[in-house]
C-alpha cells in the first residue's frame, strides 16, 4: 500500500472505485491550481482504495471562516468498505496531517456526519476534538466539526 498525489491519469480508476466523477475531477482541478491536494491510497497492485482531499482555500462555510480562518480542512475522507478496519484510514490521516504540518500548518479541521460513528471514533482516537460552535450545514447536510492541533515543525 502507498499514498501519493492523484493525477489526471488516475481519474478513471478513482471514479471506478469511488463513483464521484464530478467531485474527483473538481478536486483534481483545484490541485492543479495549487489550492489543495488529493491524496490517494493505493493497493499494492496500484488500484485506488481510499482518498482524502486537503482543502487549503478559505472555507465555503461562514462559521468555519470565522472560527477557523486559514485552517486547512480534510474533505471526502474515504476508504473502500472492504479495506476498513485495517489501519489504512489511520495511515491516510497521518500522511495528510504530516503534509499539512510540513507546509507550516499547526491545525487541521474536518467535518463528519453525526451518525458516522466509525469515523468519529477514528478522529477522536487520532487526537481530534469537537469544536464548541455547533453543527455546520454544507450542501443541505449537517456536520460536526473536529479540530486537531498539529504543532510546529
Amino acid at each position: 500500500m502507498r499514498i501519493d498525489l492523484a493525477t489526471e491519469a488516475d481519474l478513471p480508476a478513482l471514479v471506478a472505485a469511488m463513483p464521484q466523477q464530478e467531485l474527483i475531477a473538481e478536486r483534481l482541478a483545484r490541485q492543479v491550481r495549487g489550492d489543495g491536494q488529493l491524496l490517494v491510497v493505493r493497493h499494492n497492485d496500484g488500484r485506488p482504495i481510499g482518498m482524502v482531499y486537503l482543502w487549503r482555500e478559505p472555507a465555503d462555510e461562514p462559521e468555519l471562516r470565522e472560527h477557523l480562518p486559514e485552517v486547512p480542512l480534510l474533505m471526502h475522507f474515504e476508504v473502500l468498505e472492504e479495506y476498513r478496519g485495517q489501519g489504512i484510514g489511520t495511515r491516510l490521516l497521518r500522511d495528510a496531517e504530516r503534509r499539512l504540518q510540513d507546509a507550516g500548518h499547526d491545525r487541521v479541521a474536518l467535518g463528519v456526519h453525526p451518525d458516522n460513528h466509525d469515523a468519529i471514533r477514528l478522529y477522536l482516537r487520532s487526537g481530534y476534538r469537537p469544536w464548541p460552535h455547533g453543527l455546520v450545514t454544507t450542501d443541505g447536510d449537517k456536520y460536526r466539526i473536529y479540530v486537531k492541533d498539529l504543532g510546529r515543525r
